[in-house]
């Protein structure tokens, strides 16, 4: 495919600051690649784009391990303003790679290739989980981020990584979309 991937990771001066994170798509396709004729507005296929989402995957690994470097002290004790610049890299990276991740799997669904991998899965631990992991961005914007959820377990069968993914997307959106208050997560058997 014709796409051109830029990836500057991290710039770091001799203080170990970090001042620069990018990572851009620029679309070059002149309508090559098409498959049955089925293409967006821009003449991308939507295979081509699933290919490209795939390819994302190698750089954001990249930019995720030297997050993790910086963030272990690998270049030096960093301080608190670079602690938390470098937190936002990780989650952005971590981000991206669940974007790059769902169009990979829409590409799958559209195909019928899914698979799940189906267990009993503790519905309340997983929601616990996914509002732990998210929960600093409900603290970076002030909000209160709780889970209502019983004591007890509630069992469901289904894939556990997809359904973490969708309580994840829920939760993500939530933060995303209030304002100022608190968002809560509430299971119920």
């Amino acid at each position: 495919n014709n796409l051109v991937r830029e990836a500057s990771a991290l710039y770091a001066s001799h203080h170990y600051h970090v001042y620069h994170f990018l990572l851009t798509l620029s679309d070059v396709a002149g309508g090559e690649g098409l498959e049955h004729g089925q293409s967006s507005d821009n003449g991308v296929s939507e295979k081509g784009f699933a290919d490209a989402a795939h390819q994302l995957k190698t750089p954001l690994g990249i930019i995720r391990g030297y997050a993790a470097l910086l963030r272990d002290g690998h270049y030096g004790v960093l301080d608190e303003e670079a602690r938390e610049v470098v937190a936002k890299i990780e989650s952005a990276a971590e981000d991206l790679v669940n974007l790059v991740d769902n169009v990979i799997d829409l590409r799958k669904v559209e195909e019928g290739r899914i698979e799940y991998q189906r267990e009993n899965v503790d519905f309340v631990k997983l929601a616990r989980q996914a509002a732990d992991e998210l929960g600093h961005m409900a603290t970076s914007k002030g909000l209160n981020l709780s889970v209502d959820a019983p004591e007890k377990e509630i069992i469901v069968n289904g894939d556990e990584q997809k359904l973490r993914h969708v309580v994840q997307n829920l939760i993500d959106n939530a933060v995303k979309y209030t304002e100022k208050g608190s968002v809560r997560v509430t299971v119920e058997d």
